[in-house]
């Protein structure tokens, strides 16, 4: 806009998002003054413009108009500094809303986690759901509950829902090997597909430089099935005896096969 061009009120309001009847309440109080055409228009310039846009940001930052007034014409406003404190402002706002957003976002998150959860357990009955659910809030508590069911958020309900049901096909065929012994080929080909559906469904829980599941990190599966009470009493749900099998068939399988073949198996 050229310095001297002139705007009616209804220029400078769609030019600066402002409502006519705000400008005309602007210059009724002194806040805006905008010259006066020979026809008693108002007309308005850059500098109005300008000065404008300086009372949209401080309005934005829930100063009273009574403040706006004064810090905009006393008798020793400096433009360039008030620049400077609006930036300095909307920084701080910036960043207060960013983190307002974060906690939003995780909120979010961890509710769409409790729709999964309810999901991934949606096939079992509804009374041991919730005594599990309650082990997890507790067992969780001091490790990170938020943060486990922020991450379980990441999933649609669909792919829960896909999870849900690839879980239940491997734990049916597992369930038909069972009486074969854990070093048996059948066992440990399960034992395999374990190993890529667990690290699947990892990958899309952490999807941000996620290194695939470690040597180190499925023996601490491994021990789970058996330290976990709720893991513990999910497979002996399915089948008794299928914790104990699947934990001495997890641990075979990371010392026999996940170590010596970690690099290609960790990206599938």
């Amino acid at each position: 806009m050229k310095p001297d061009k002139e705007l009616s009120v209804s220029q400078l309001s769609k030019i600066a998002g402002v409502s006519v009847r705000t400008l005309h309440h602007y210059d009724l109080i002194g806040l805006l003054k905008p010259n006066r055409g020979e026809n008693g228009y108002r007309i308005y310039n850059q500098k109005h413009l300008v000065l404008l846009q300086q009372i949209v940001i401080y309005r934005e930052l829930d100063f009273a108009l009574a403040d706006i007034q004064h810090i905009l014409h006393t008798k020793d406003f400096d433009q360039l500094q008030a620049l400077k404190d609006q930036n300095k402002l909307l920084l701080a706002r910036q960043k207060t809303t960013g983190l307002m957003i974060k906690s939003l976002q995780k909120t979010m998150n961890m509710i769409e986690g409790k729709k999964n959860l309810e999901i991934l357990f949606s096939e079992l009955p509804k009374v041991k759901v919730e005594r599990w659910n309650t082990m997890l809030e507790q067992g969780l508590a001091e490790e990170g509950l938020e943060e486990q069911l922020s991450a379980l958020g990441q999933l649609t309900n669909d792919q829960a829902k896909t999870e849900q049901q690839q879980f239940d096909i491997w734990v049916d065929s597992y369930i038909k090997i069972l009486a074969q012994p854990i070093d048996s080929l059948p066992v440990q080909n399960s034992i395999k597909a374990h190993y890529i559906m667990i690290n699947g469904f990892f990958r899309k829980l952490y999807p941000d430089n996620y290194k695939g599941i470690g040597f180190e990190g499925y023996l601490k599966l491994t021990d789970e099935v058996l330290s976990n009470p709720v893991s513990n009493e999910m497979y002996e749900h399915y089948q008794m005896g299928m914790a104990n099998h699947l934990h001495d068939a997890m641990a075979y399988f990371s010392e026999n096969t996940l170590q010596q073949n970690l690099d290609s198996l960790r990206v599938l």
